[in-house]
């Protein structure tokens, strides 16, 4: 499944699944209850890879966004405008957006803990590694998460990031 508690809440999840053809009228009623859509993939553990991708995406909006906010802030610029700017811009990503705003404001109330979305970019990190291939941004954003958590932010939700950017950027 691909979501925060809030679309769990609301049975708007994007599940990803895959297996037998024959189960999938089977288990579909029970997709249906939580989720908005079933995406089926092919190969058996399909679904678990996507799961993955997705999950270093989420984590690269989130540190792309943490950054931008910190640029605009050093230049001068009010954080929650230039947030508000990339939400009425070609730019918008929703995602980004409301970490955006959560990062702005200092709202971490948790709908993704920080401590799971660095687990996941560890194992999207693993399974680049495991295939050959590497993923530079996700390893520099797990060192900054690390030194989030270490300082607290672990049960705090992702936007938290912004903590590890902002103390890196004032540091000697």
């Amino acid at each position: 499944m691909s979501g925060s508690s809030g679309p769990a809440e609301h049975g708007e999840l994007l599940i990803l699944a895959s297996g037998a053809p024959a189960l999938r009228d089977r288990v579909q009623p029970v997709f249906d209850a939580v989720g908005h859509r079933t995406v089926w993939l092919d190969r058996p553990g399909d679904g678990s890879r996507l799961k993955v991708v997705l999950n270093n995406w989420l984590a690269l909006l989130v540190e792309g966004m943490a950054e931008t906010q910190n640029l605009a802030t050093a230049l001068g610029l009010d954080a929650r405008e230039v947030t508000d700017i990339i939400d009425e811009s070609p730019l918008s990503c929703a995602y980004a957006v409301a970490k955006g705003r959560a990062m702005a404001t200092g709202d971490f109330t948790p709908g993704f803990p920080l401590r799971l979305a660095r687990k996941d970019a560890a194992l999207a990190l693993e399974a680049a590694g495991g295939h050959g291939t590497s993923l530079p941004l996700t390893e520099a954003l797990l060192r900054r998460w690390s030194t989030a958590i270490e300082r607290g932010h672990g049960d705090d939700d992702v936007a938290a990031a912004i903590t590890a950017v902002r103390r890196a950027a004032s540091a000697p």
